[in-house]
């Protein structure tokens, strides 16, 4: 997720790139591998993403959070997007189950909270999945 996130920042804002410094936003939306008993069933494709093992929205943002700072110890870790994840001052997350038209992934948007209304972006990405259960590109 780090490296898509880093590619992401590169492409919108060229290189180098100091990572966002004061409060941000982040909003999210991640569209989770349906549960084996649905796979199959068309007809389910809108259930709720709450089968067990799916994961809670609360985990979910927090390992965004750590992918989108600049301060892990290892640096293939570092998105970049903002320096440190406390600089998080509002945040907006929710799951669904993929289906066709939306395959597993997450959407993920950044921006600097100091005016909504004039907001930069520093970061709209959509990260699919390469293979199942082999992380986000």
């Amino acid at each position: 997720m780090a490296d898509a996130v880093r590619r992401d920042i590169r492409q919108r804002h060229g290189s180098p790139w100091e990572p966002a410094k004061g409060a941000v936003t982040v909003e999210f939306a991640a569209w989770l591998l349906p549960h084996v008993e649905r796979i199959d069933r068309p007809d389910r494709a809108d259930d709720p993403a709450i089968w067990h093992g799916a994961g809670d929205v609360d985990k979910l943002a927090r390992n965004l959070l750590d992918a989108l700072a600049d301060d892990a110890r290892v640096a293939t870790y570092n998105g970049g997007a903002y320096a440190n994840d406390n600089q998080v001052v509002h945040l907006i997350g929710s799951k669904f189950t993929a289906h066709d038209t939306m395959p597993p992934g997450m959407w993920i948007r950044v921006c600097p909270d100091d005016n909504p209304a004039t907001r930069r972006l520093v970061l709209e990405h959509y990260a699919t999945m390469a293979r199942y259960g082999q992380g986000l590109t």
